[in-house]
């Protein structure tokens, strides 16, 4: 039982590593193609959705960090 707990424990950490390393290889990718790119904060994010009373999905999250 211990061991299933210290199993699951570990997953949201290497999740949220495969999510960061994909980003990362999203943003070299983006960088290598020498047009403009911008990237910004979760609280910028948040603050746009808000200012443009837009609803908390991920269609958004991906496009309001300017």
């Amino acid at each position: 039982m211990l061991e299933r707990i210290r199993f699951q424990a570990k997953q949201p950490l290497k999740d949220a590593a495969a999510v960061n390393a994909t980003r990362w290889k999203l943003f070299e990718t983006l960088t290598a193609t020498g047009l403009p790119i911008t990237t910004g904060s979760g609280a910028r994010t948040k603050y746009n959705r808000r200012r443009l009373n837009l609803p908390c999905i991920t269609l958004y999250r991906c496009g309001l960090c300017w």
